[in-house]
């Protein structure tokens, strides 16, 4: 009897653990990433940010994120943006997930205003590229990439909220954050 009962509590045990509900952990938080005056226009920097994993805090979740700053170049060639705009784009790619770089050498054909330029973000695994403002121009991805929202401090300190996804649009451009002069981001 012993054997059996210890059979049927597991699968008791068994079915609860199965049917029981649990949430997935996921980003949450706010996280101060950089200051104003080290992300120069232009720039493109890479950034891990690490969460607490639910019940598991020795194992973070990671959200790998680029800061970007166009300068009056990248502005002009992605309507809707201005220059100085910050944007943390999600480095994951909508198509599949894979990590997309920023690559600098990589020139390619813009399809919006048909000139040839280097510098776009290029995912690896199947070619999906995107703007500097993370437009996609160019292959199987659904869309541009995601964004999460920026904030800048009063005291230029940049601040990434990765418990809200933007999902990446054909307006991406639009959605970065523009310095005011007192976080040190007027335009000369």
């Amino acid at each position: 009897w012993a054997g059996l009962s210890v059979l049927f509590l597991s699968g008791i045990a068994s079915a609860i653990n199965t049917l029981w509900s649990r949430s997935a952990s996921r980003l949450t938080g706010r996280y101060v990433v950089g200051n104003l005056a080290d992300l120069l226009p232009g720039s493109k920097t890479p950034v891990t940010i690490q969460t607490p994993r639910r019940g598991d805090p020795l194992n973070p979740l990671q959200a790998e994120v680029y800061l970007a700053r166009l300068d009056e170049r990248q502005a002009a060639r992605n309507p809707g943006a201005q220059e100085g705009m910050v944007y943390a784009f999600w480095r994951k790619c909508p198509h599949l997930g894979c990590t997309v770089p920023w690559v600098d050498s990589f020139s390619f054909h813009d399809p919006r205003s048909g000139a040839t330029y280097p510098g776009w973000f290029r995912c690896p695994c199947h070619g999906s590229t995107y703007s500097d403002a993370g437009v996609r121009v160019f292959g199987p991805a659904p869309r541009s990439l995601d964004m999460f929202p920026v904030t800048i401090e009063s005291d230029g300190a940049i601040v990434v909220d990765v418990s809200q996804v933007m999902r990446g649009s054909a307006q991406n451009a639009e959605h970065g954050v523009l310095p005011s002069a007192e976080t040190g981001g007027a335009r000369a």
